[in-house]
């Protein structure tokens, strides 16, 4: 209705909606059309004299700068958003790497335990010991043999005394102990 009480024609209204929001999900056309109410109530509460309603089809010209402040609008809270969450994020993936590198480390580690148990298990066996222990004491035998044959045998000397028919050495004198030289008839 108008205020002479008669109806308005059905184009007599602002087309701003219409030329700024393109579809129902159109952020950037609502923000804009947000941004142009708010430039309208400005106006209004600095006692600006307002167009009516009628004259406020937007030239493409506006269309186009209030899209692009909109953007531009829009842009700074992403970019606010992404730079207030990024050290969260990282830290967030930080901490998911370090979980699945421990996991993996803990998996390793108990697949080398499990293989070190299973190879002492197969060494400290009781046929393994066994036999083991019955190399030891074979080659402990070998040893006290050699030894006790090395220390059984007679010296280099007797040995040597043996070989020319030389008398043994009489522990009280100071050298090996000669058989007297042969004495002929004219001594």
């Amino acid at each position: 209705m108008t205020e002479t009480g008669g109806e308005e024609e059905p184009h007599a209204h602002s087309r701003a909606f219409e030329a700024l929001v393109q579809g129902a999900d159109d952020v950037v056309g609502l923000l804009a059309y947000a941004t142009y109410k708010q430039s309208i109530r400005q106006s209004a509460l600095a006692g600006q004299a307002l167009p009516d309603r009628s004259s406020r089809n937007l030239a493409p010209a506006l269309v186009n700068a209030l899209r692009s402040s909109a953007e531009q609008i829009l842009t700074k809270i992403v970019s606010d958003g992404i730079a207030q969450a990024t050290p969260d994020i990282q830290n967030t993936a930080t901490i998911a790497t370090l979980r699945t590198t421990s996991a993996e480390l803990l998996n390793a580690l108990q697949q080398e335990r499990l293989h070190i148990e299973t190879h002492v298990t197969a060494r400290t066996g009781f046929i393994s010991s066994f036999l083991t222990n019955l190399l030891a004491w074979a080659a402990t035998l070998i040893i006290a043999v050699a030894i006790l044959y090395l220390a059984n045998r007679p010296s280099v000397e007797s040995t040597l005394s043996k070989a020319i028919d030389i008398p043994a050495s009489d522990p009280r004198s100071e050298g090996p102990v000669l058989a007297p030289k042969p004495t002929t008839a004219k001594e």
